[in-house]
């Protein structure tokens, strides 16, 4: 144990550990890892246009300062490969539908049913550049309706140069 602790301590203090924890060292090779993750708060969240940008309110997680709740929109800080992530839920009645963008380009869709409580979970592995922009976006219906109240969420993080 006092071996381990000795090597975590010397390796913070010289930024070596990064690779086992982040410990927020800046250097060439060694850089922030940008991570965020947020929730939908707006209850029921009714879309006003047809390509109305989603916006998830409240921000858990925005390491890099990367996501905007004002827009919905993730703007990369870094390049690199980024996990992407959503899950949308549907409310009573109504059909909760977006497609998950990166610049203007869709890379994936999803579609929760009109019965209470379903879910869809998107998901993207993508090689991602600095500035580039990735938001979910309504598939065209001012119909569309997802359910806020914390239930969907948005997340991304940077895995690997």
């Amino acid at each position: 144990m006092n071996i381990l602790l000795n090597y975590l301590l010397l390796a913070k203090t010289s930024c070596v550990a990064d690779q086992i924890i982040n410990v927020g060292c800046q250097s060439d090779s060694n850089k922030i890892k940008p991570a965020f993750h947020a929730s939908m708060v707006r209850h029921p969240y009714t879309f006003s246009d047809p390509n109305e940008i989603l916006r998830f309110e409240h921000v858990w997680t925005n390491i890099g300062d990367g996501y905007h709740s004002d827009t919905g929109v993730f703007i990369v800080p870094r390049d690199g490969l980024y996990q992407i992530m959503g899950t949308l839920w549907s409310t009573s009645g109504k059909t909760c539908s977006s497609s998950l963008y990166k610049i203007m380009k869709g890379l994936n869709y999803g579609y929760a049913g009109t019965k209470h409580a379903r879910s869809n979970t998107v998901h993207a592995l993508v090689v991602l550049k600095k500035n580039d922009r990735i938001y979910f976006k309504n598939r065209g219906s001012t119909s569309f309706q997802c359910h806020g109240n914390y239930h969907s969420e948005f997340s991304g993080w940077f895995v690997h140069e």
